[in-house]
C-alpha cells in the first residue's frame, strides 16, 4: 500500500485497512453508522458583530451558489467592529463569516471547513477581508424515520431537505472527529455561535 495514502485504520486503531471515503467501501459505510452521532443547528449568537453584506447577497445564502454573481472580485460590506480573529461574524439571522486572519491562526478550523462542500464568498470590508461560510450540501432523507437524514456519507456541515435553507447544520460523531466543526469551535476557543441540538441516535 502506498504509504502516502491516508487509510482509516491510520487515523483509528484496528479499523480495517481500506481507502477512506471510497463510494462503495462497505466496512466505512456500516462502521461509520456505529458511531454515537447528534446535529446541531448551528446559529450565530445574538450577541456577535455582524457583518452587513451590500446588494441583498445575505437572502441569497440558502445553498445555491452565489459565485457568479461576482466572479472576479469580493462582495463588498461593513462590519459592526472588527473582533479577535477567532470570533465568527453574525450575517443576517441565520448565516456567519470569519475574519479571513482566522485561517493564518487556526489551521484545523480551516480543514474542518474546507472538508467539506462549503463556498466561501469573500467580502471586502474597510476592517479587512472577511469570507462567509455557505454550505451547499443538502442531507438527502432516509428511508428510516428515526433519522433526520442519510448520515452515511454526509459532510460534517450542511443543510436538510424539508427545513428552511437558510438554516444551517452540523454533525458529531463521525469517524474522524478532528474535521467536525464543533470540535474545532470548542478546542480552539471560537466565538460567536450557538449550537442547538436536534437530533440524536442515542
Amino acid at each position: 500500500m502506498n504509504s502516502n495514502v491516508t487509510t482509516i485504520s491510520s487515523i483509528l486503531p484496528g479499523w480495517p485497512s481500506r481507502k477512506y471515503g471510497e463510494a462503495n467501501d462497505t466496512v466505512y459505510r456500516d462502521t461509520f453508522l456505529n458511531f454515537m452521532k447528534k446535529i446541531y443547528r448551528i446559529l450565530p449568537d445574538p450577541s456577535s458583530p455582524e457583518l452587513f453584506l451590500k446588494g441583498g447577497i445575505t437572502e441569497k445564502l440558502i445553498g445555491e451558489s452565489v459565485a457568479s454573481l461576482s466572479p472576479n472580485n469580493p462582495f463588498m460590506g461593513r462590519v459592526e467592529h472588527h473582533a479577535p480573529w477567532n470570533q465568527f461574524y453574525r450575517v443576517g439571522s441565520a448565516a456567519f463569516a470569519l475574519a479571513e486572519e482566522a485561517w493564518d491562526n487556526c489551521e484545523q478550523m480551516y480543514y474542518a471547513l474546507h472538508e467539506n462542500n462549503i463556498e466561501f464568498p469573500a467580502v471586502r470590508t474597510a476592517a479587512g477581508y472577511f469570507v462567509v461560510i455557505h454550505p451547499l450540501q443538502f442531507l438527502p432523507p432516509s428511508d428510516d424515520p428515526s433519522q433526520i437524514g442519510d448520515l452515511t456519507y454526509a459532510s460534517t456541515i450542511f443543510r436538510i431537505r424539508n427545513r428552511p435553507a437558510q438554516e444551517v447544520f452540523c454533525l458529531e460523531g463521525t469517524a474522524v472527529p478532528n474535521d467536525e466543526i464543533k470540535r474545532a469551535y470548542e478546542i480552539y476557543g471560537f466565538t460567536g455561535l450557538l449550537f442547538e441540538e436536534v437530533w440524536s441516535d442515542e
